[in-house]
């Protein structure tokens, strides 16, 4: 190791060290002549731990000063990718229109605001007309959420509208609901004010109607988070969706294909879906207080020890590159492109329909890009691995700092997380066949990332156990 501020990056580093220490793995430094080997280093390393990470987080502060000190300044933070413009990086730091794509913002910006026309229309509206993206594909529903969002357009900077975390509390990118929106004669207007604020209006208040007749359309504490763990449907509420408890009438949910009125050819009415229903009683039982809690608490435990293994194994990588191994992956690589264009040709003569070309190559093109991740994964250098494995130690220090947190909570009955936080952190609630509930929650979305990331190095039986094996026909 080149020095020990690699393995600094948070708490878990000393339990990471011991790991491997016990299982006869032992770090050398390079930079201090310390290693894990030899008892009487094992103190100084903890002490050199603890200053590189009091620097890291002195370097993170740094960071957030020079932006705030950016935003007074008028500077602006854009990239070459943003529609509509061109960017000129320091020291002119500006943006300039693209005309030809300006007139394409104003219309998609005039379509929302003025025509009334919801986000799916105009996708399918602009790519009838032959208006595509940059890359000569259609405007997806994803990236004319983000044009119609994005208040650059109306002339303006924007700054921390985005954040993964600060350092050694990383998480997805997501909105910090806080942006900064400055002033700036960096930034030329596509749009005005008035027209951006009207999309904004609408964005805020349109309502999707379709396919939701018998379905409650006031605003409930679940919508839109319930999922049918049967056939994959949204569970809805409705007026008719109240049953009796002790309290009084109490919401229930039903899935949404389970309500869906359906016949068959006699006429004869037909359940396509049977899941049970859920009420929300026994949904706020699931989530709220010490049931919260608990939930957080086994996520982070398992989600803090998977990681750490899965640490141990990457580190078995150093020095280790399999050639071996990833010369039989190429073979097996071409073998499946063979067998793609073998098809092409075959289509291509007629043989077939494209419908039936698109069924034979879909688990061909599954295998390809399979066998092509592992490949990357063989091939990675040892920097590689080890930028890998800093990556996985700051998930486990938040992991490990929320373990720590719920832990308490439990022991004192004293549960900090509002309804809001909760619901806030929630993706989804899986109503499973025999009624019982699963969550899913945001803040653990970067394990089941970390996990499939570097699955090539995790033994077939624990990929089960974790959740993240794959199949490929």
């Amino acid at each position: 190791m080149k020095n020990t501020s690699r393995f600094a990056r948070n708490v878990s580093a000393d339990m990471l060290l011991k790991t491997l220490t016990k299982n006869g793995v032992y770090v050398d430094f390079i930079d201090t002549g310390l290693s894990t080997e030899r008892a009487a280093d094992i103190m100084t390393l903890q002490v050199l731990q603890v200053l590189d990470e009091n620097e890291s987080r002195d370097k993170s502060r740094k960071v957030l000063f020079g932006i705030e000190e950016g935003i007074k300044r008028g500077n602006i933070h854009a990239h070459g990718n943003i529609y509509g413009y061109n960017y000129y990086p320091k020291p002119e730091n500006r943006l300039e229109i693209i005309e030809e794509e300006a007139e394409v913002i104003r219309l998609i910006f005039d379509l929302y605001a003025n025509k009334n026309m919801g986000v799916p229309r105009i996708s399918r509206y602009l790519t009838e007309h032959g208006i595509l993206g940059r890359s000569g594909k259609p405007f997806g529903v994803s990236s004319l959420m983000v044009i119609i969002k994005n208040e650059t357009y109306t002339g303006r900077g924007v700054r921390k509208k985005f954040s993964n975390g600060l350092i050694f509390n990383k998480h997805s990118t997501r909105e910090t609901g806080h942006a900064v929106i400055f002033e700036t004669d960096k930034v030329p207007a596509i749009i005005d004010m008035e027209t951006f604020e009207k999309a904004q209006k609408a964005l805020g208040s349109r309502i999707q109607h379709s396919g939701k007749k018998g379905i409650y359309s006031g605003k409930t504490l679940f919508a839109g988070k319930i999922i049918c763990g049967c056939c994959g449907s949204k569970y809805y509420a409705s007026g008719s969706d109240m049953v009796k408890s002790a309290g009084g009438m109490v919401r229930s949910y039903a899935c949404k294909t389970k309500r869906t009125m359906h016949r068959d050819k006699d006429g004869n009415r037909v359940m396509l879906c049977n899941n049970p229903n859920v009420s929300e009683t026994a949904l706020n039982q699931f989530i709220y207080g010490s049931s919260y809690a608990y939930n957080i608490w086994e996520k982070a435990e398992f989600g803090a020890l998977a990681l750490t293994s899965l640490t141990v194994a990457l580190m078995t990588r150093i020095n280790k590159q399999d050639i071996t191994a990833i010369n039989s992956l190429k073979q097996q690589l071409e073998s499946v492109q063979e067998k793609k264009n073998k098809l092409l040709g075959l289509y291509l003569d007629n043989s077939f329909s494209k419908q039936q070309l698109d069924a034979y190559l879909e688990p061909l093109t599954a295998e390809e890009k399979e066998i092509g991740s592992k490949i990357n994964a063989l091939s990675k250098s040892n920097d590689e691995i080890y930028s890998d494995i800093a990556e996985i130690e700051e998930t486990i220090s938040y992991l490990n700092t929320v373990r720590e947190k719920t832990s308490r909570e439990l022991e004192t009955g004293n549960f900090t997380a509002t309804k809001e936080e909760i619901l806030a952190d929630i993706d989804h609630i899986t109503v499973g066949t025999d009624g019982k509930l699963s969550v899913r929650y945001k803040a653990f979305e970067e394990i089941e990332r970390l996990m499939d990331k570097h699955r090539h190095f995790i033994p077939i039986e624990k990929q089960i156990q974790y959740g993240i094996a794959r199949r490929v026909s």
